[in-house]
C-alpha cells in the first residue's frame, strides 16, 4: 500500500504537465516525499574525475588508455595494457560550497563550506597467462571505483515575503477535504499517517493541521485568520544538507593481442546511499492576528539505500606508433533503491494563557523501487609522442531518454517512460587529457571536461526552465571541470597526486507554490515588473575542490 500511494503521487503529478491542472501544488518543500524523473536522473549520473589521481588529473580522458585502476570503470581494455602487477589506493579530501541565486528577488546566503574524506579507488590488477602467440597476456582486476559524490549544505533566508508555506497548507487541505478527507480523519489518535486515502505528498498538511499552523473550523473550513493577519510578513529560512555517494565494485578481465589490439570486459555492482534533510523555518513581523504565531518550523528526511549492476566491455587498437583508438559500452545499471521518507512540524502561539508550543512528527514511511540507468557509449583517441608525452581526448554518448521504471504495473511505467522522453534527450560529453614526462620519475598531467546538454526544450523554453515549469527538486543539467596534478615514480612505487575543480549547475526551483484553474498562483513573489508579480524562484550551483593522493605498487 505504502508504494501504490508513493507512485500514485508521482504519477498524479506528472499527469499535470502539459494540461490544464485544476489544483497544481509544487515545490522544493512539497515534493520530497514521492519518487519521479529527477530522482531517476540524480542516481544515474557519473563523475570520472573520481577514480584515480592518474586518471582524475588528466579529465577522466582514458577510453583510449589503460594501464590503470581506473580502466575497469572507464574502458576496461585497458586493463590488457598491464605487464606488471598493480595495487593501489586512492584518498579524496573534498571541500563544497552552493551558491543560491534568487531569480526575481535577492537572498540573504549563509557561507557553508564541508569538507569531507573518502576513498577514491582501490584496485588490483594481476596477470593471469602469459603466452607466446598472438595473444599476448589475460590480466584480472579487481576494484572499488566512486562514481557519484552527493554532498553540498546550502543555507538562505528571504525576508518579507506576502506569502507563508501556511498558505499552500490550507489550500492543499481544502483540496482533501474535497477528496473525502475529513478532519477526524486528520487527528493524531486516527493514524492519518497509514491511511491509504492520504497521499505522502499531503503528510505535510496533515501536520499544518494537527500543529494547528491551520487550525480546523467546526464547519469543516480551515483558516489562518487566528494566526496570522493579512498584512504579515514572512520571514523564511531553508537549509538543505546532501550526503553520500554511489560507487562500483567491479571484476574485470582483459586482454592483450600482440600490442595492437586490447579487449576486456567488467563486472559490476553498484552501491548507493543518499541523504537530504530539508530544515525550513519561518518567523513573522507586522502580525496582529488573534493569536499571533511566533515562528514554523518543517523538518523533512530523505534517505535513498540499495544496489544495483551492470556490464563494461571495450575495445581498444594501436593501429600505428603511438595512436591508440579505444571504444566502450557501458550497459545500463538495473538500480534496486529504498526510499525511506519522515517529517516533523512545530509551531509556536502567543495566547492568552502564554505559549502554546506544538510538535508533531510523522512516522518513517520506505519502499521500494527499481530502474535502469542510461546506457553510455565512449569513444576515445590518444597519442604517445615517445617517452615524454601523452594527448588524449572522449567522446561519450548517454541516452538518459533510454532511463524506464520497473517492477509497476504497464500504466504508470507508461506514464514515467512518456516523461523521459518528453524531457529528456540523449547527452554529448566530451574530456581532454595531457601528460608530460620532463624526467623518467616525473609527470605533469592536466585535464578538462564538460558534460550536459541533455534537457529537451519543452514549448519552446530552454530544458533548464522547462524543467523548473514542471518538477519540484533541482538536478544537475551542466558540469564543468578541470584538473592539474604531478604523479612520481620510485623504482615499484608510486604516487599521483592531483586537484579536481568542478563546478555543478541545477536546474531552478520554487520552495512552495500552489494555483487552482486560472486563479493567481500563491507562491513567494520576487520583482514586480509592468505591475505583475514575478514569482520568486532559486537557481544553485556547487563549486567542489577536490585533493587526492594515490599510493600504489607494482610488481
Amino acid at each position: 500500500m505504502k508504494l501504490k500511494k508513493a507512485f500514485a503521487t508521482a504519477v498524479a503529478l506528472l499527469a499535470l504537465q502539459g494540461a490544464q491542472a485544476q489544483a497544481d501544488i509544487a515545490g522544493r518543500l512539497m515534493g520530497q516525499s514521492y519518487f519521479d524523473i529527477t530522482d531517476m536522473l540524480n542516481f544515474a549520473q557519473t563523475d570520472y574525475t573520481s577514480g584515480t589521481s592518474r586518471s582524475a588529473a588528466m579529465g577522466g580522458a582514458f577510453t583510449s588508455l589503460g594501464a590503470d585502476l581506473s580502466s575497469m570503470s572507464i574502458n576496461p581494455a585497458g586493463l590488457g595494457m598491464y605487464q606488471s602487477s598493480d595495487l593501489g589506493v586512492t584518498l579524496s579530501i573534498l571541500n563544497n560550497r552552493t551558491a543560491i541565486q534568487g531569480i526575481g528577488a535577492p537572498v540573504n546566503q549563509k557561507d557553508i563550506s564541508p569538507t569531507t574524506m573518502k576513498f577514491n579507488n582501490i584496485g588490483f590488477a594481476f596477470g593471469v597467462w602469459e603466452g607466446s602467440g598472438r595473444l599476448t597476456n589475460i590480466n584480472l582486476g579487481i576494484s572499488y571505483n566512486t562514481v557519484a559524490n552527493y554532498n553540498s549544505t546550502a543555507s538562505y533566508e528571504v525576508v518579507g515575503q506576502p506569502t507563508s508555506i501556511a498558505d499552500i497548507f490550507r489550500n492543499q487541505l481544502y483540496q482533501m477535504k474535497d477528496a473525502g478527507i475529513t478532519q477526524q480523519m486528520m487527528n493524531s489518535s486516527s493514524d492519518p499517517f497509514n491511511n491509504p486515502d492520504i497521499y505522502l505528498s499531503e503528510w505535510g498538511s496533515v501536520l499544518a493541521y494537527q500543529t494547528e499552523l491551520v487550525f480546523g473550523e467546526e464547519d469543516g473550513s480551515f483558516t489562518l485568520d487566528r494566526s496570522l493577519s493579512d498584512f504579515a510578513k514572512t520571514n523564511s529560512y531553508l537549509t538543505t544538507r546532501t550526503r553520500g555517494g554511489a560507487g562500483d565494485f567491479e571484476l574485470s578481465v582483459g586482454g592483450n593481442v600482440s600490442n595492437i589490439l586490447y579487449f576486456g570486459a567488467s563486472l559490476g555492482v553498484r552501491s548507493v546511499h543518499y541523504t537530504e534533510n530539508n530544515y525550513y523555518e519561518e518567523a513573522y513581523s507586522d502580525n496582529t492576528a488573534q493569536y499571533p504565531i511566533e515562528f514554523m518550523m518543517y523538518d523533512q528526511n530523505v534517505r535513498v539505500n540499495g544496489s544495483g549492476f551492470n556490464g563494461k566491455f571495450g575495445l581498444t587498437v594501436r593501429p600505428v606508433g603511438g595512436l591508440r583508438i579505444g571504444v566502450a559500452v557501458h550497459t545500463p545499471t538495473y538500480l534496486s533503491l529504498s526510499k525511506h521518507y519522515s517529517a516533523a512540524m512545530r509551531a509556536c502561539f502567543v495566547e492568552e494563557a502564554g505559549y502554546n508550543d506544538v510538535t508533531k512528527e510523522s512516522p518513517t514511511n520506505s519502499y521500494s523501487y527499481n530502474y535502469t540507468t542510461p546506457a553510455r557509449l565512449l569513444a576515445g583517441a590518444s597519442y604517445t609522442f615517445g617517452q615524454w608525452a601523452v594527448f588524449s581526448a572522449d567522446y561519450e554518448c548517454v541516452w538518459y531518454n533510454g532511463m524506464r521504471l520497473k517492477s509497476v504495473p504497464q500504466d504508470i511505467a507508461n506514464s514515467y517512460k512518456q516523461q523521459i522522453k518528453q524531457h529528456y534527450k540523449a547527452g554529448h560529453n566530451f574530456r581532454l587529457g595531457l601528460e608530460i614526462k620532463p624526467t623518467s620519475w616525473m609527470a605533469l598531467r592536466g585535464g578538462f571536461g564538460t558534460q550536459g546538454d541533455f534537457l529537451r526544450k519543452v514549448n519552446g523554453k530552454d530544458g533548464a526552465i522547462a524543467m523548473f515549469d514542471n518538477y519540484d527538486n533541482p538536478v544537475v543539467y551542466k558540469t564543468l571541470s578541470g584538473s592539474a596534478g604531478i604523479g612520481f615514480r620510485f623504482n615499484s612505487v608510486y604516487l599521483d597526486l592531483a586537484y579536481v575543480y568542478n563546478k555543478l549547475s541545477y536546474t531552478p526551483y520554487m520552495m512552495f507554490y500552489y494555483q487552482n484553474g486560472n486563479d493567481e498562483p500563491l507562491s513567494q513573489v520576487g520583482t514586480t515588473v509592468d505591475g505583475e508579480d514575478i514569482l520568486l524562484s532559486y537557481k544553485q550551483s556547487v563549486e567542489r575542490h577536490g585533493f587526492m593522493l594515490t599510493l600504489g605498487v607494482r610488481f
